[in-house]
Formats: structure tokens, sequence, C-alpha cells
């Protein structure tokens, strides 16, 4: 039996609900602090925030339901929250699905579904829309694919996700001026037979590089199981000064999840997350999130171009470990005009940026086919 009683902040009022043991009333609470410290860590950019609000289930039959938004003036749709912005929703998704309780999906967030116009709560109780399922069904990338492979993770390790432990791998990882900055979380579930490490990037950062610490993790195998690939970018960090080791996360994308089975690295990979960035002068050399269009099997973004030079490259993981350039050694740049189908090289050099010099300011898009790696810019609008 479940039990909806709205409490926050209150672990003991929340826990009485299961009663005692010589009177044992419901079988599962619903847990309202979880969902909010999800939220709330990428709000923040604060993976403390994340592990505080990280509960297992109580016992063997006792559980807490989890969740992001129900159908109450709680959280709202997580849609809403980021915009549409399908790499925030992707994250808070992952976080919710991903620790050791009853996850309960609420109709809609499994394809990022925004609000809808109304008043009050019933904003969040419009009809499902199937022609937005259909689209992300035959996408292996999309908010629905990345629900479905969680739920397949949890499946395969249904012990693991009914009564496994978290441990918070607490941050060691440092700025400019030395103090902690928590814009990352990672913690481990674990029963003893099998574990988890879960990677997650807080911030709107590209080229990031974590340090955790090792809590006893042996990270001498793993496999990668989601993230926007299965590159291995775990590794020991040892202290220079101190019998101190550290895990280090190196290259992970803005919003990236990453998760990873410790102890085997033979296991398949069960989401790849398509991503790709532009970077250039049109936003010095930091990056553009391109929008991913699954029917067209191409990437977009916008950008205002004044009447000047530009030099490019797109960045596959925003960490130029695959980069997408001109593959010739030019100093100034390949020079590149609009409207003119464009191919890309993944050979790594110096120098082998595009040029692009508009012919009239205004708003450029830059499409990116993944099929053959080709790219064209077109002008949208003065």
């Amino acid at each position: 039996m479940v039990c909806e009683a709205w409490i926050e902040n209150n672990r003991p009022a929340l826990d009485a609900y299961f009663g005692l043991e010589s009177k044992p009333e419901f079988n599962m609470v619903l847990d309202f602090d979880q969902g909010r410290g999800c939220y709330n860590s990428i709000y923040y950019y604060d993976g403390r925030i994340l592990a505080s609000t990280l509960y297992e289930n109580p016992s063997k039959i006792k559980a807490y339901g989890t969740f992001i938004g129900n159908h109450d003036e709680y959280m709202g749709r997580i849609g809403t929250w980021y915009g549409g912005y399908v790499p925030g929703i992707k994250l808070i998704t992952a976080m919710s699905l991903m620790r050791p309780t009853v996850p309960f999906i609420y109709y809609g967030n499994e394809i990022g579904m925004q609000e809808g116009n109304y008043n009050g709560d019933l904003r969040l109780r419009t009809p499902l829309d199937w022609e937005d399922v259909e689209k992300q069904r035959n996408d292996n990338s999309s908010i629905l694919s990345l629900n479905k492979a969680l739920l397949v993770l949890r499946k395969e390790y249904p012990a693991l996700f009914r009564n496994g432990t978290v441990t918070e791998l607490k941050s060691q990882t440092v700025d400019n001026n030395e103090n902690f900055v928590y814009t990352a979380a990672a913690y481990t579930i674990s029963d003893g037979k099998d574990t988890l490490l879960c990677v997650y990037s807080l911030a709107n950062i590209s080229d990031n590089k974590f340090w955790f610490d090792r809590g006893g993790l042996d990270i001498s195998s793993y496999s990668v199981l989601i993230g926007v690939n299965n590159e291995k970018n775990l590794s020991l960090y040892h202290h220079p000064l101190y019998d101190l080791s550290y895990i280090q996360v190196k290259y992970i994308a803005p919003y990236e999840t990453r998760v990873y089975y410790i102890g085997d690295d033979k296991k398949e990979m069960l989401f790849t997350d398509k991503r790709l960035f532009l970077r250039g002068d049109m936003n010095s050399w930091g990056y553009n999130e391109m929008f991913y269009d699954s029917e067209n099997s191409c990437f977009y973004v916008d950008c205002e171009l004044k009447l000047k030079n530009y030099q490019f490259k797109f960045d596959a993981y925003c960490d130029w470990t695959l980069s997408y350039g001109s593959g010739e050694e030019n100093l100034n740049g390949k020079s590149v005009s609009s409207g003119v189908n464009v191919q890309t090289s993944s050979t790594k050099g110096k120098n082998t940026n595009f040029l692009f010099t508009p012919s009239s300011s205004g708003i450029y898009r830059f499409t990116f086919y993944e099929d053959d790696n080709t790219f064209v810019i077109t002008q949208e609008y003065e």
C-alpha cells in the first residue's frame, strides 16, 4: 500500500507512515524530498544538494516512491522548467531514476512534455502529446529512449535498485583559488555483488575535468553504460604530498550523465546521448550547443553574425576529443561559402578551422549532417 503525504524536510514525519515493526502501516511512502533535491542541485550547480537528498529504501519491505513532478503544484513539468532544453531534461530524468528507490514517472515527463496553457494545476494535466511520442520512438537519443534505457538497467539489476546502498564520492575539484567546487556530483550504488558509478555534470561548462574521493572503488575494470560516448575517461590521481588517491573524471560534456558498471569491461552501452557543439569566434571559442533533428539526421543552431571573419569547428563532446574541421593546415582557416555543402574531417591537427565571412549581418543557421559529416551555412534573416 502506497502513502501520499506531502511532507518535505521532515524525514521522521515521513517515515512514521511506515508504522512500527509491531504495527506496520504503509509499505511505501511518496518521497517529495528526493525530486526537489534533483532540481535544486542543478539550479544551484551544487552536487552536495543531490547527495544530501539521496535516500535508499529503508528495508526490504519498506520503500520510498520517488518522482519529479506530479499532478499537483509540487514542481511543475520538467519540460517547462528547462524551456524544452533536452540535455537538462535528460539530466534530471537520470538523477530521478538512478537511485535505489521505486521510481514513479508522471505521464508526459518521459518525453519532456511542457505545461499546457491553463491556470493552476490544470496546466499539468493536458493530454499526452502522442505525436511527440511517435517522433521520439524513432530517435535512439531522445528523452523517451533514455527513460527506456534506464528502466532496462533497473530491470537488469533488480536487487541493486531495490536494496542497494548509496555512497557519495565527495568532490575534490578545486578552482584556481584552491576553493572546492561542486558543479558535478558522483555516487555509487552497490549491493555487494554489482556496483554502478553515477556522475552528473550540473553546469553549462565545457572541457570539464572533475576529481572525487575514491571511496575504496577499484576502477581497473569498468564499462560505460550511459553517456555521450563509451570512452574510458576514469583514472586514478595520486596526491603528490599525502597518501591519498582520487578518481578523475576526464572530459564530461555540459549537463551530461555518465553511468559506469564497475568490475567488468565487457558490458554493452545502453544509451548514447547524441550531442554536437559549434565552437569558434562567434562564441569566443566557448560553444553553442546544436539542436538535434532526428527526422533529418542533423544538428543545427542559429547564430547572429556581423560583417567580419569567423573561424570555427564542430566539437562532438565539447572537450575536443573528437572535433570536425577542415583536415587541412591553414592558419587563416579554410574558406567556406553560404549555401554550399562542405565535407568535414575528424583528422586531428593545428589550424584546421573553417573560415566564414558573411555577406551581410544577420542570423545564420549552421546545419551539420551526421550521416556524412557535412555541413551547410544558410542565412535565415537579416
